[in-house]
């Protein structure tokens, strides 16, 4: 039997649907699911856990993830309630996916002669988030532990001798990097899956495939997105790994926007862009670069693609964009003012000369 332990932590106490399929893919591969919360859940939130789980256990936001799966996992051991238990999933609400089928990766790793192994890996290496050398270590987002491990002495040692965990930097040194090179030292194996794809971005410093998330995604199969590295608009890397994962995984896009505004109090912007922009025959992007093509990610998740970049006249242009100026403007269109701030305010009076302003909507 497969168990998996699910640690949550959302400040505003919000179970966002991006949670919602990375559970109904993780029972795909668990028998089992304890979901640990840190922290409070909003009014009814818990009946969304409910439908995966009959173990929910609700905690004091104390010490991270790796608190929540110490508490549970002590208490597993302590009263015996691991009977029949072979292999062990950690994983936090840290990330966006899979964009791909779990199954997949578990049987691929079931051949594997690892006694735990993990997706992502840090590569020895400078962190400018924590000012330190980091050495080799599986990431902990994902754990998998197989059951020679799982039943070990030393698995239990860690859990019940690991220290107070104040902070980011406490976790990732106590957890995340004590978790491999404990367990390493004692003779225990892994890998991860960048490591049995030979990503060749994993062969330098840090978390270098990070950079290239639009290759690991398309050439091998990486199937998960750090939440943190989710910005609009997003860094080209990230939009055409998105744009890849649209066209070519059975995931919807608009799931991992809807966490990311809300997250950031912007909460009813995709529906009012979506709303704004099925009220019009003619719907127009000004802007085509990286504001602009950001809007025509958010579109396009909604599945609307019927739209014209458009650019100032003394802007480069190719076939894709026409020039705001020729364009003879009518009640049926619309426009979405896809530029940064400054550029905003330089074309704002030449818009709104030219189209009504409930036909304008402006991004900044």
């Amino acid at each position: 039997m497969r168990l998996a332990i699910y640690s949550f932590y959302d400040p505003d106490g919000v179970i966002d649907n991006y949670v919602l399929r990375i559970l109904d893919s993780l029972l795909v591969v668990a028998d089992r699911l304890v979901i640990v919360v840190n922290g409070v859940l909003a009014s009814n939130e818990i009946f969304k856990f409910r439908k995966y789980s009959d173990e929910i256990i609700i905690r004091s936001n104390i010490g991270f993830d790796a608190y929540a799966y110490k508490y549970t996992l002590l208490d597993l051991f302590e009263n015996n309630k691991l009977k029949g238990v072979s292999e062990l999933i950690l994983l936090n609400n840290t990330v966006y996916g899979p964009f791909f089928e779990l199954g997949d990766y578990f049987e691929v790793m079931e051949a594997e002669d690892v006694d735990f192994w993990g997706f992502g890996k840090w590569t020895r290496g400078y962190s400018e988030e924590l000012k330190c050398i980091i050495p080799d270590h599986v990431q902990s987002f994902f754990l998998v532990i197989k059951k020679k491990l799982l039943f070990s002495k030393v698995f239990y040692d860690y859990w019940e001798k690991l220290g107070g965990i104040d902070s980011y930097a406490d976790a990732i040194e106590k957890f995340e990097v004590a978790f491999t090179k404990t367990f390493k030292k004692a003779g225990y194996r892994y890998t991860t899956w960048l490591d049995y794809k030979k990503v060749p971005y994993i062969e330098r410093s840090g978390h270098d495939y990070r950079q290239h998330y639009f290759e690991c995604v398309s050439d091998y199969q990486y199937p998960f997105l750090k939440r943190k590295d989710v910005s609009f608009p997003p860094n080209d890397n990230v939009r055409k790994m998105l744009d890849y994962v649209h066209d070519y995984c059975n995931i919807d896009i608009a799931i991992l926007w809807d966490d990311y505004f809300r997250r950031n109090g912007k909460g009813g912007f995709l529906g009012t862009l979506k709303d704004f922009s099925n009220k019009f025959t003619n719907l127009y992007i000004y802007g085509h670069g990286i504001w602009g093509k950001g809007i025509a990610m958010l579109l396009d998740s909604y599945e609307i693609k019927d739209y014209t970049f458009v650019v100032s006249n003394n802007q480069k242009y190719d076939n894709e964009v026409e020039r705001f100026e020729e364009i003879c403007f009518s009640k049926n269109d619309g426009i979405i003012v896809g530029l940064n701030k400054e550029h905003t305010e330089e074309v704002r009076r030449d818009v709104l000369m030219n189209l009504p302003v409930e036909n304008v909507m402006f991004i900044n």
